[in-house]
């Protein structure tokens, strides 16, 4: 398989949602929906912690901790533990909770594995979204209103089109 075989995160293939937030973020780690807002996402990176108000763009770094084992971090304004996921560990659902999930295929049959990535409302009705090295992190925020998709392009946020 050649690199001419990729496919880069494509949010236009994803039906019934469109991207409002995208960035780049060097040292990705982890990630996490804000148990209030889901909107607001929590990114680990090696350097900083920061909140990303995915519906204006902004972006607020803030103080606070992760734990690598037990996949949570604490930070200021949150008195209880937040579940991470990211490269390594954790994991986000793999469905909108109604109507829509994501599917994968794993191809293991050269050095590094490739992933397959595919949206839809059932095995006929799907799209292909993403075809590449593993991303660090993709899935539905718990209400199913928000996904997203982190790998080295960055991070991708898409909504729910009805929202």
């Amino acid at each position: 398989m050649s690199y001419k075989d990729f496919q880069a995160f494509t949010a236009e293939n994803c039906l019934g949602y469109k991207k409002i937030y995208e960035i780049s973020i060097g040292g990705f780690l982890y990630l996490a929906f804000l148990p209030d807002a889901y909107h607001k996402i929590l990114c680990i990176s090696s350097d900083y912690m920061s909140i990303i108000d995915s519906e204006n763009g902004q972006v607020t770094p803030i103080d606070g901790d992760y734990d690598e084992v037990e996949l949570v971090a604490m930070c200021e304004g949150y008195d209880s533990p937040i579940p991470i996921s990211g490269q390594y560990g954790g994991n986000l659902p793999l469905d909108n909770g109604k109507d829509i999930r994501v599917t994968m295929d794993k191809d293991q049959s050269e050095e590094y594995p490739i992933l397959t990535i595919y949206w839809g409302k059932d095995e006929e009705a799907k799209s292909q979204i993403y075809k590449g090295y593993l991303p660090y992190i993709f899935g539905f925020s718990p209400d199913g209103r928000y996904y997203v998709h982190a790998d080295d392009g960055g991070l991708t946020v898409l909504k729910q089109d009805s929202c």
